[in-house]
């Protein structure tokens, strides 16, 4: 039980009276904490010396005496302000129909009496901070309408001549002009109406247009032109009339900028994008410093020397450089490269580079390669891969190399033909070699020489068995193989016209061609001093050979015993192997196959087991002549028939024999 009274105690503590001092005899002594003479016991508000019993009640939101009353809600309560009614909202009010209040706050729609001069409490726009207007109503309720202070009030002046318009010097100032009075001024003489601001100026030394200048753009006068930049030509778009020239003026308007005293009509017109002569034209073709420009149709930059125009600018189709030698070819102009392919492509009038090469693909772009094919050597032969179908031209000039043909198109073409471009493989390779993806290769005027390999194909070797390779205007000279000294074609076709063989050697079978399964033709072309096992000139596999208008002479078949297993063994000109030949010629021409040898049978030509033969009118050599082959012209195998003929001769041959 104790223990529940002591919070109670406690409690009760808490909520007591404030503070009191206790005496000996137990009554309570209060405080005056704020010193105001009041105990706290009475004080409702000891720590404020403001607030007590014996102040007066204020409007201040306080109980100031410490009646229990507030402000309005006090009877006691001094200074209380007076409000008046502001109907119109626009912070002025009016006492005169509604009594002013008095309350310690402002009621709604009250100001303070203060305020109390609003002389129309019904328009917002009419108060003692209104500005005065020019409208018949006192808008400041300064007690007057349309006072000298109204905001849009105006000027006028004396106007005693009667013209219009007043003094400048005499002015009244309000929202109506007094008697006598106007709103323009501007007249400089009142006693004579001619004088006024609309007056004409006539050069008399008098100011008529009461400009308060003399004789100022007189209507009788000059028109001047203004002349800023001082070069006699004036400003057609500032101008000033007078009676006599002013300073910086001329009679003339010619001048098109008067700001550049190097511009006018009797300028220069230079080109600086500037009309200089004022002709209305800028930087015509007839400029002094106009540039010579020469016409470019093939748009190369460069243009044809003798065609040319004038102007400032560059004309459209035309180039700042001459010296264009075909304006219809834009890869040939003094800029370009001069490339080895028959065309003057620098104009610098000469063709071609010496030992200049050239690569050109399929779509006409073209690579100078000739300080590559320049840098191989006897020694050191430049091996060539030539990758993608194109041309690769040689210009006159002998050049080490080892070309390899990876593209399945590829032309070598001798510009200057064979007698002038030698491909000499240095005894160290085959000159030409074309892989197995290439299906065309065209060789034009060109000596192949000293290829050399313990292979097939000295001079070319085409391994592709459906290989198309066309031979024109060649030479085949000096090369060695095992098979095919000159060309090996391994199946397809073979053309060959106007190309000699000569000094071309293989160890086994064909110094000079060697093919198989493939269509031989050949024409005005020719085969000597070619040696080989069998087929001294041509061994040939399964071919069909057209020879016209060919010359097979002093070729050498070295084997020394016809080897009738093997159905071969000889063949000085020709050994044929399965295959078909015929030879035709013209009766006025020396085609044929002469003075061949084979050291076993068939001096001009070996035919084997399944092979044809037919001539007609080629030679093949008088008996016992310097010219016969030997030890017969023709001969056939598994038979015992040697047949030798003369000139001019026409027979057939076959496995029978010849008839």
């Amino acid at each position: 039980m104790r223990s529940l009274l002591i919070p109670a105690l406690l409690l009760l503590i808490g909520c007591s009276d404030p503070p009191k001092e206790e005496t000996g005899d137990s009554q309570p002594v209060y405080e005056d904490i704020d010193g105001d003479g009041y105990t706290s016991d009475v004080d409702c508000d000891d720590d404020d010396d403001a607030i007590n019993p014996g102040a007066d009640e204020e409007c201040d939101n306080l109980d100031n005496d410490c009646d229990g009353f507030v402000d309005d809600g006090d009877p006691d309560v001094v200074d209380v302000p007076s409000w008046v009614r502001d109907a119109d909202g626009d912070g002025w009010g009016t006492d005169v129909e509604v009594a002013p209040v008095e309350a310690c706050f402002a009621p709604s729609g009250y100001v303070s009496a203060d305020l109390a001069s609003d002389c129309d409490d019904e328009d917002p726009e009419i108060n003692p901070d209104a500005e005065e207007l020019c409208d018949g109503v006192d808008n400041d309720c300064s007690g007057d309408n349309d006072d000298a202070d109204a905001t849009d009030n105006s000027n006028t002046y004396a106007e005693p001549d009667g013209y219009g318009m007043g003094l400048s010097w005499q002015i009244a100032t309000g929202c109506e002009a007094p008697s006598g009075y106007v709103a323009e001024s501007g007249d400089c003489n009142d006693d004579d109406d001619t004088f006024h601001p609309e007056a004409d100026e006539i050069c008399d030394e008098l100011d008529q247009d009461c400009d308060g200048i003399d004789d100022n753009e007189p209507v009788d006068g000059t028109t001047w032109y203004l002349d800023d930049d001082g070069d006699s030509y004036g400003d057609p778009d500032d101008t000033f009339m007078a009676c006599s020239q002013p300073h910086d003026y001329v009679e003339n308007d010619d001048d098109c900028d008067d700001s550049l005293g190097l511009v006018n009509p009797g300028a220069d017109e230079i080109c600086n994008e500037i009309d200089d002569d004022c002709d209305g034209v800028i930087d015509e073709d007839e400029a002094i410093d106009a540039s010579t420009w020469y016409l470019d149709d093939d748009g190369d930059g460069y243009g044809l020397s003798d065609t040319t125009t004038v102007a400032c600018e560059q004309p459209s189709g035309y180039a700042e450089e001459p010296g264009d030698c075909d304006d219809a070819e834009p890869e040939v102009n003094p800029g370009h490269v001069e490339y080895c392919d028959g065309i003057d492509n620098n104009c610098d009038g000469t063709l071609d580079n010496s030992s200049g090469v050239t690569f050109t693909d399929l779509s006409g772009v073209s690579t100078d390669l000739t300080s590559a094919f320049r840098a191989g050597s006897f020694s050191s032969p430049y091996d060539y891969e030539l990758a993608d179908d194109g041309t690769l031209t040689f210009c006159d000039g002998q050049f080490y190399t080892h070309i390899t043909i990876s593209a399945t198109q590829a032309e070598l073409l001798g510009l200057y033909g064979s007698a002038s471009t030698v491909l000499s493989a240095a005894s160290s390779d085959r000159v030409v070699t074309a892989g197995s993806s290439t299906t065309t290769v065209s060789l034009e005027g060109l000596d192949l020489t000293l290829g050399y390999v313990e292979g097939s194909g000295g001079g070319f070797y085409g391994e592709a068995s459906g290989l198309a390779l066309t031979v024109t205007d060649c030479i085949f000279s000096a090369n060695d193989a095992t098979d095919g000294g000159g060309i090996y074609a391994a199946g397809g076709t073979v053309d060959i016209s106007g190309t000699s063989f000569l000094l071309n050697e293989a160890s086994d079978d064909g110094g000079a061609l060697i093919a198989t399964s493939s269509s031989v033709s050949v024409s005005d072309s020719s085969f000597t001093t070619n040696t080989a096992s069998s087929g001294g000139a041509l061994y040939l596999d399964t071919v069909s050979l057209d020879l016209s208008e060919t010359l097979l002479q002093g070729n050498e078949s070295s084997q020394r015993v016809y080897d009738i297993t093997k159905d071969q063994g000889g063949g000085g000109a020709v050994a044929l192997i399965a295959s078909r030949m015929v030879c035709t010629a013209s009766s006025t021409s020396t085609a044929g196959v002469l003075a061949n040898e084979a050291v076993a049978r068939g001096g001009g030509v070996f035919l084997g087991s399944g092979s044809s033969l037919e001539s007609a009118a080629c030679d093949w050599g008088a008996d016992s002549s310097s010219d016969d082959n030997d030890p017969e012209d023709v001969y056939v195998a598994g038979t015992t028939g040697s047949y030798d003929y003369g000139d001019d001769a026409s027979f057939t041959c076959s496995d029978a024999g010849c008839i």
